[in-house]
C-alpha cells in the first residue's frame, strides 16, 4: 500500500502558477450575460475574455505624446 502512495506522489507534475491582481470591473448586466454565454460556448473563463479585451483596448489607444 505504501508503494502505491509513493508512486502517486512521484507522478505529480509541478504546474507553473499565474499570479493575478484582482480588479473591479463594472459592466451592464446585459453585457455580462452575453459574455457569460460566449464564455460557456468557447470554454473560456470571464477573466480570460476580460484580459483579452483590456489588451486589445490598450493596443488601440494612441499615446498623446
Amino acid at each position: 500500500m505504501s508503494e502505491i502512495l509513493e508512486n502517486k506522489n512521484e507522478a505529480k507534475v509541478k504546474k507553473e502558477h499565474k499570479f493575478r491582481d484582482t480588479v473591479l470591473v463594472r459592466m451592464s448586466r446585459d453585457v455580462k450575460e452575453d459574455m457569460q454565454k460566449d464564455a460557456r460556448n468557447r470554454h473560456e473563463t470571464l477573466s480570460q475574455i476580460i484580459d483579452w479585451a483590456a489588451k486589445e483596448y490598450l493596443k488601440s489607444v494612441k499615446p498623446l505624446d
